[in-house]
């Protein structure tokens, strides 16, 4: 594996880094509060000219993505980009990734993937004793929809665009802060973006893999490959086979009916099976990855520049970073509560 070096800057209290800290974020914030908004409003807008003007369109498998992508990528990003554009950038040194080390990062990306995954469940499994069943958001989305939509959107639109916006323009404009601060910012960030619990934790920890990544690399295509094959093994490639498959595992009603089925069916269901618990298998890969090169793969990052006591008041409490904070907490909550 590379190794990366980086001189670690002094952490004094700076007046005039705070104000620009406070200034940069709060625009970064601005600018994704502004992106899940207008792509909200977008959304609700097009949804209800079409129930008013051709409402069998609901119906439709390709209609939920092409909105979703219209709403975001056509109508919302560019509101966004020209919030971030003023804003100072630095143009990161590039470097090249081996193929060992690409692996290396991909298999760790699996690995906090599950573990974020885990972790959302659980908690998913504890608020539904108080706000009713917790429906999966993304599986739902992808079974519901066309598989070459769910395709295009998964493997090529989403890491693309997320890439772009979460790693390129993120994090060129705040590196200032340091990787450490660059890392957790562009990670919490993403993880919000999706707006549920069942999301946030696997996109935080994923996301702040892919900015690593992109840091260590400044080449934006290394962390679109990763995110784009995360995606296919994670919700794209089970939904593939079971699009194959001649029967239908999730259709049964009933306990009964599925043990019937798979008896009638077993290596129809062995194959499913073992394609949805192979990122699992890619987790504990990473695992092994994770303890053997932990030493250095934290070798050489900056920590933030701003005095330990002043770095939460310049991130946080700026207008930016609230709205941002408000408007994807919200839409957590609408998600529990209006599941």
């Amino acid at each position: 594996m590379e190794y990366f070096h980086f001189s670690e800057p002094e952490q004094q209290s700076n007046p005039d880094l705070e104000k620009k800290t406070s200034r940069a974020v709060s625009r970064v914030g601005l600018a994704l509060f502004v992106f899940m908004l207008v792509s909200t409003v977008a959304s609700l807008v097009i949804q209800l000219l079409t129930k008013f003007i051709q409402p069998e369109l609901f119906e439709a498998d390709w209609y939920n993505w092409t909105v979703t992508i219209f709403s975001l990528y056509v109508v919302a990003a560019p509101f966004t980009y020209l919030i971030l554009r003023p804003l100072e950038k630095e143009n990161l040194p590039k470097r090249r990734l081996s193929a060992k080390t690409f692996l290396i990062f991909l298999f760790i990306g699996f690995l906090l993937m599950t573990l974020g995954s885990i972790i959302g469940q659980n908690i998913n499994r504890f608020i539904e004793r108080f706000a009713g069943e917790q429906e999966s958001s993304i599986t739902e989305a992808i079974r519901g929809s066309a598989l070459w939509l769910s395709c295009l959107y998964s493997l090529i639109i989403a890491p693309v665009m997320e890439e772009l916006f979460f790693r390129k323009f993120l994090v060129d404009r705040l590196s200032f802060l340091g990787d450490i601060a660059c890392v957790i910012l562009s990670g919490v960030a993403f993880g919000l973006f999706h707006g549920n619990i069942e999301q946030f934790f696997y996109a935080a920890l994923l996301g702040g893999l892919l900015a690593y990544v992109y840091l260590k690399t400044g080449n934006l295509l290394y962390t679109i490959l990763m995110h784009g094959i995360v995606n296919f093994f994670g919700g794209i490639l089970p939904t593939i086979v079971e699009y194959l498959l001649p029967v239908d595992f999730f259709s049964c009603a009933t306990d009964a009916e599925l043990e019937a089925l798979i008896e009638a069916n077993p290596l129809s269901f062995i194959c499913l099976m073992a394609v949805s618990y192979l990122p699992y298998l890619f987790a504990i890969i990473g695992l092994v990855f994770l303890v053997l090169y932990w030493r250095k793969l934290k070798q050489g990052l900056t920590p933030c520049p701003l005095a330990p006591r002043t770095r939460a008041h310049a991130i946080l409490a700026n207008p930016g970073a609230i709205l941002y904070l408000v408007i994807t907490l919200l839409s957590i909550v609408a998600t529990i509560f209006l599941a």
